[in-house]
């Protein structure tokens, strides 16, 4: 009799039907749920991570405080278990965590009543997700991943002076125009007023500073004596130059330097002078660039465009350095220090973390309904 049971029992477990969910909603994103005060919209949810029993996934954001209020955009990431119906085409979030929320300040403190708005929403299955849903969202994620990847690390030029000194930046070779009821041309492939009459190049970098060169691309020097249909040419372009804040002579003009590729320029008053900045971390005190010399490794480091780069000398050559490389001083930058901005591109860093979370709040905009003029 026994034996009878037992087998009775197996058979129906068995037979039991493992759970069906209903037809997912598929791409019918986005879904609005009520908060208990006003609404939060989710927008189609981007999977960044599924092992069949944990999904992590992060998705944009709408919250209006009443019905007619204009939409504050953020964005969130949530976790949880999942349980697969027995068809395998669709999962449903068990347990949703809400991990993380990004609003723009003064929003409130949004992330208790969305927690429970999830965990009430999820359990009706308005979080299913199909398996298709799951695939092209994964896809995406990694298509992220490879583009961060395959992101250009090459270093710029970069030129270090210790005097005063100008970039004046070309694309490429110099690309000359005729300058229409006049026997000059411009160098057009420059933001500077850089004017040839065939003979000099004269350029103008700052109001009523010029420099003169028998080639675009230098050297130049200083130039009082320019003619005056030249001067001309520039009237009206050069009142939106800045005047300088000390008047330029030819003893104290800066040296132009003159790069037809991407280029940065480093200067400093006189020869490099470092003082301590952080552990055996020193930062560079006379120059305008924050410049680091790590003293265990006898290197310096500099960023650009979020990027950093070191070097054996100021004169090169630079190499690029992954942030999560980064000698471990470069995490204790005092966040009072002047050098403290350069801490959002250290790797690890609190700065560094919330930058990553808040490149990934959508922006967005709020449209207006209305006639449209066409």
């Amino acid at each position: 009799i026994m034996n009878r049971l037992i087998f009775k029992m197996l058979l129906i477990l068995v037979i039991l039907p493992a759970p069906v969910f209903a037809q997912t909603q598929g791409e019918n994103w986005p879904r609005t749920f009520p908060l208990q005060q006003g609404s939060i919209t989710i927008y189609a949810p981007q999977v960044d991570e599924f092992d069949g029993k944990l999904i992590k996934f992060r998705a944009a954001l709408a919250y209006r405080e009443k019905a007619d209020s204009d939409p504050v955009f953020g964005a969130g990431w949530f976790e949880s278990p999942v349980k697969a119906d027995r068809s395998g085409r669709a999962v449903r979030p068990t347990d949703i965590e809400v991990t993380e929320l990004r609003f723009p300040e003064g929003t409130g403190d949004l992330q208790a009543d969305l927690a429970k708005a999830v965990s009430r929403e999820s359990s009706t299955g308005r979080f299913d997700l199909s398996m298709s849903e799951i695939d092209a969202s994964l896809k995406q994620t990694e298509a992220e991943s490879l583009a961060l990847e395959n992101l250009n690390t090459d270093p710029p030029l970069i030129i270090y002076k210790d005097h005063p000194a100008l970039l004046v930046s070309l694309d490429g070779e110099p690309v000359t125009r005729e300058i229409e009821n006049s026997p000059y041309s411009a160098v057009i492939n420059t933001p500077y007023p850089l004017i040839t009459d065939g003979r000099y190049y004269y350029l103008n970098v700052a109001r009523d500073v010029w420099y003169r060169a028998r080639k675009a691309t230098g050297p130049y020097r200083f130039e009082e004596n320019l003619p005056a249909d030249i001067v001309a040419l520039v009237d009206d372009e050069e009142k939106s130059l800045e005047r300088t804040e000390t008047e330029i002579t030819a003893a104290n003009a800066p040296e132009i330097v003159v790069s037809t590729e991407p280029a940065e320029l480093l200067v400093t008053e006189g020869p490099a002078a470092f003082v301590p900045l952080v552990d055996d971390l020193l930062v560079l005190q006379n120059s305008d660039d924050d410049v680091f010399m790590h003293v265990s490794e006898q290197k310096f480091y500099i960023v650009l465009a979020g990027r950093w780069y070191e070097s054996g000398s100021l004169d090169g050559p630079w190499a690029y350095r992954p942030s999560d490389d980064l000698p471990p001083a470069f995490a204790n930058i005092p966040q009072t220090s002047s050098q403290a901005d350069s801490r959002v591109y250290v790797a690890g860093t609190q700065e560094a973390n919330e930058a990553v979370l808040d490149a990934q709040v959508p922006q967005t905009a709020a449209v207006a309904r209305g006639e449209v003029d066409i």
